[in-house]
């Protein structure tokens, strides 16, 4: 009885075995056909971003102070900063461009709303840390009429799918964050 046993566990260790160096190797040869038949990159991009510090804040800020002076104390809501939804085509490793919708509400009855088209300087594509210019030129739709709008990106950077400004001007802000996808 010891051997039949004996004889079945030695038979199930041996299948057992192979069984998992078969797989071992299936998952080997898997592996390097996905590195081998990976996807491309594509060069179509999402982007989500808070900005702080626009120029329409700016531009808020001073009317107000200025007013203020004068006597007339403006008790509205003052909402800083803007949110922008924008589209990025990389043309090459270097060039990427693209579309800017950018919505701010200085103040609670005015909104004003932003498209520009985009031009994107990218010194390190592809990589995880990318340092990056920009400039971006359009208009701006208020209630009562349009004006041209720029916004210039002198340092950016993408860690990721995380991008930071730290020094700009224009109607995406001083400073500006946001997730690309």
């Amino acid at each position: 009885m010891r051997k039949i046993v004996t004889f079945a566990i030695a038979i199930f260790l041996t299948s057992a075995t192979s069984a998992f160096a078969q797989d071992a190797s299936n998952q080997e040869m898997a592996n390097q056909a996905s590195t081998q038949i990976s996807a491309p990159k594509s060069p179509h991009s999402i982007s989500v971003e808070y900005d702080f510090l626009t120029i329409t804040d700016w531009a808020w800020a001073l009317s107000t102070a200025i007013a203020g002076i004068f006597g007339d104390i403006d008790d509205s809501m003052f909402l800083p900063g803007a949110i922008s939804l924008m589209y990025g085509y990389e043309v090459n490793e270097v060039f990427e461009t693209g579309f800017i919708f950018n919505f701010a509400m200085p103040d609670e009855d005015l909104p004003i709303f932003t498209m520009m088209p985009r031009a994107k300087l990218n010194f390190n594509s592809g990589k995880f840390f990318n340092p990056y210019m920009e400039l971006d030129a359009g208009i701006s739709a208020l209630k009562n009429g349009v004006t041209p709008m720029v916004h210039v990106t002198l340092i950016g950077f993408e860690i990721g799918r995380f991008y930071l400004q730290l020094l700009g001007w224009g109607q995406r802000g001083l400073l500006y964050a946001g997730l690309k996808f």
